[in-house]
């Protein structure tokens, strides 16, 4: 295995797990100015723009900012739309009791002339692991894991 691929994998991981504390940082705050405006409270003073729309149209726009950012936090796992065209990513998601962040299980297959490469990245909480899995055989394994970087490194330079 490569360093390159290794740190592009991490990056990445690293990379949408700061994506889904900021979308959950957000959402925890439209949520509760959504819940101070359905009580009643006059929010005009701490939000200007409040007054500007009115109650409605700030609860319309709040209800839409939660769904966008529900939305970003299963988004940002996925791969750039250049390397999901070069194999087959797969993310899943589940949520432990008394954990903030969900634990992620991203898989990216790419399937070359050498062989069958896996890259498994695995989170929890803020902690990544990046694994590979390729042929049995040594010379197919580099062959398919050299296959898999120079496929990477072409598609994140066409998508540019």
């Amino acid at each position: 295995m490569t360093q390159y691929l290794h740190d592009y994998f991490t990056a990445h991981a690293e990379r949408a797990i700061s994506g889904m504390k900021e979308s959950q940082q957000a959402q925890s705050f439209y949520r509760r100015l959504l819940a101070r405006l359905e009580r009643g409270e006059d929010l005009s003073a701490e939000v200007p723009e409040i007054a500007r729309v009115g109650t409605a149209g700030a609860t319309e726009v709040i209800k839409q900012a939660i769904s966008e950012n529900e939305t970003k936090f299963d988004a940002v796992w996925n791969l750039p739309k250049s390397v999901q065209g070069i194999g087959h990513q797969h993310v899943s998601m589940t949520r432990e009791p008394y954990e903030i962040l969900p634990r992620v299980t991203m898989t990216f297959t790419y399937t070359g002339a050498a062989g069958k490469v896996t890259m498994q990245a695995l989170t929890a909480g803020e902690n990544v692991s990046v694994e590979f899995a390729a042929p049995k055989n040594k010379m197919a394994a580099e062959a398919s894991i050299s296959e898999l970087e120079k496929a990477l490194a072409f598609a994140l330079l066409a998508a540019k």
